[in-house]
């Protein structure tokens, strides 16, 4: 399950979309025949709604947004029926992306505040900084480029603090290097 979900998600970073769904899919269906005994479970997060939330993105990168629309609705009602905290936060900020790549920044901030206010409950410290970013993105495109610029440098530098600044020209690249250098700089 783990291991398509990973292959989901670095086909869906290299653009191929088709593969990245049948990945998640994958994932998906290992996913459904987990015990909820298992330890991925107990200290990790619900397989099934957060599967489906990744999927999501892939669907839309196949140009389906109604159908990734709901995708990412079926899978976020999923962990909270669970009543899986810590599951919660990863599909807020994939709604968050979602709603981002849609051009919505309106129906992603609320998504962004309340994965961010679960992050620093429990101390999720890499969905802590992505929520900083992703509120940055948001801020973004709906026009407050200063405060935006700020999110960003603040949500980068603590992805970078923990270790995975690889994903700095991802959320670059797909927020707002348009508008901040062709560098993948902050200038």
């Amino acid at each position: 399950m783990m291991a398509n979900n990973a292959l989901g998600t670095a086909l869906m970073f290299l653009g191929d979309f088709e593969d990245a769904e049948a990945a998640y899919q994958e994932a998906e269906r290992c996913g459904d025949n987990v015990d909820p005994e298992h330890l991925i479970w107990q200290f990790g997060h619900d397989p099934r709604g957060v599967m489906r939330a990744h999927r999501a993105l892939a669907k839309l990168g196949l140009g389906r947004s109604e159908e990734a629309n709901r995708s990412w609705k079926e899978g976020f009602d999923l962990v909270e029926a669970g009543n899986h905290r810590q599951s919660t936060v990863q599909p807020l900020i994939f709604g968050a992306l979602l709603q981002l790549l849609q051009r919505r920044p309106d129906e992603a901030l609320p998504l962004i505040e309340r994965a961010g206010r679960i992050a620093d409950e429990l101390e999720l410290v890499m969905w802590q900084h992505f929520s900083v970013c992703l509120k940055g993105w948001s801020l973004h495109q709906s026009g407050n480029l200063a405060e935006a610029r700020r999110h960003l440098e603040d949500g980068m530098s603590g992805l970078q603090e923990i270790g995975i600044a690889y994903l700095r020209p991802c959320l670059l690249k797909v927020s707002v290097v348009r508008d901040f250098g062709t560098d993948g700089r902050l200038s």
